[in-house]
């Protein structure tokens, strides 16, 4: 799979500003996260599966294991707490602007 993304990506960002390395700095963390939540989740699906019979119930306890194994990785990376920090300050900025805005 890697060996045909890099000259994909490579191909998308000729000519642009963003480099091949700047791209992967920005993935490598979501990559990383995404990959051990699914390696986690391959190795608890056996226990999930023989607790649950409820195949829909099964899917959904599966997506929310992922969705935690994923989000305490990301913050245990270096740096992704405070770059969601800033997201979330960005998002709270915008929607308090959003607000003076209907107000007026």
């Amino acid at each position: 799979m890697w060996n045909q993304t890099y000259p994909l990506v490579a191909f998308c960002l000729k000519g642009s500003p963003l480099t091949l390395s700047d791209f992967f700095v920005t993935v490598w963390p979501a990559a990383l996260a995404s990959w051990i939540a699914a390696i986690g989740l391959l190795f608890s699906q056996p226990i999930i599966s023989n607790a649950i019979d409820n195949s829909w119930l099964n899917l959904c306890v599966e997506i929310f294991y992922f969705g935690i194994i994923y989000v305490v990785i990301w913050f245990i990376l270096p740096g992704n707490r405070e770059y969601t920090t800033m997201i979330i300050s960005g998002i709270k900025r915008g929607i308090r602007r959003l607000a003076r805005k209907d107000n007026s």
